[in-house]
């Protein structure tokens, strides 16, 4: 039971390489970095409000908590994004342009998170994957919001468990004039209470990622907007907004998430095909590709 644990933690930190995501995806092996990082962390101290009379039990779990802030370092990067980490079980170490957090018992299980200009998302997402040695079967490609956020996009790659346990993650999205990459790579030591701390450590990092600055993608400006149908006296809209959230109205009005190819129901009930051809936007519904027109 504790094994399966273990790979579920694996998967699990495979899919919080974000939050909405479909299902991640792997990347290839970061450029390596230098062995010395620059002091650009600093603690994260945090002090408990004082708290009259408190319950022995609720005192106790305050300072846990406490000691538990103390002990994290916080990374930040001149490009605009923030991590925290455990320094008890993380390194970051920086150089050539990437920022890596490697686990100190087992270096080679890492997060890696750089800034890649002049290209877009998923060229950088091609190169990587061919540098994997993976067929391209055993590589999951979906899309999802970015790390961090809840309206910015990014695409996933993921690389299943090879057979000497090494699983890897790639996530790419368009981010201040260039391609903000994150990656993972992940060896299971076979050592079930060493993956679990190693997933868990490096989990925290994804998990913590934040945003100085993020300014609006720019890639599909053109997408939002609503869409509409005219049919027997009736109107059938479909709405994008610029957050990836939007509106299916048919019969019923139905929440959606758009992607750059599908509308996908909020409640995973159904995923549609589309395109947009100028102002024309075209709907795969069950096989009939319904035509619906800008109308603002």
């Amino acid at each position: 039971m504790k094994k399966i644990l273990v790979l579920l933690l694996a998967a699990a930190l495979c899919l919080s390489l974000a939050a909405c995501a479909q299902s991640a995806a792997p990347a290839e092996a970061p450029t390596e970095a230098a062995s010395e990082a620059p002091e650009t962390e600093a603690a994260v101290e945090t002090e408990a409000p004082a708290e009259t009379e408190a319950p022995a039990e609720e005192t106790a779990e305050a300072a846990s908590d406490e000691a538990e802030a103390q002990t994290e370092m916080e990374y930040i990067s001149p490009d605009g994004w923030v991590v925290r980490y455990d320094p008890q079980l993380v390194e970051s170490v920086e150089g050539d342009g990437v920022s890596e957090f490697r686990c100190l018992d087992n270096p080679e299980n890492k997060v890696s998170i750089r800034k890649i200009e002049g290209k877009q998302p998923e060229e950088v997402l091609y190169e990587i994957c061919a540098d994997w040695e993976a067929d391209m079967e055993q590589i999951e490609r979906s899309e999802g919001f970015f790390p961090g956020t809840e309206d910015k996009w990014a695409y996933w790659r993921v690389m299943a468990p090879q057979e000497n346990g090494l699983s890897r993650t790639a996530i790419a999205g368009e981010f201040n004039g260039g391609v903000l990459l994150v990656e993972n790579a992940i060896t299971l030591t076979g050592d079930d209470e060493a993956d679990e701390r190693i997933v868990g450590a490096l989990e925290t990092v994804v998990d913590s990622l934040r945003f100085d600055r993020f300014d609006a993608q720019t890639m599909y400006s053109y997408y939002p907007g609503t869409y509409e149908a005219k049919q027997d006296g009736a109107v059938y809209k479909v709405v994008l907004n610029e957050d990836h959230s939007g509106l299916l109205q048919f019969q019923d009005e139905v929440a959606i998430i758009w992607s750059s190819i599908e509308l996908i129901a909020e409640d995973g009930s159904f995923r549609y095909e589309y395109t947009i051809e100028g102002d024309s936007l075209l709907v795969n519904y069950d096989g009939n590709w319904l035509s619906f027109e800008r109308a603002e």
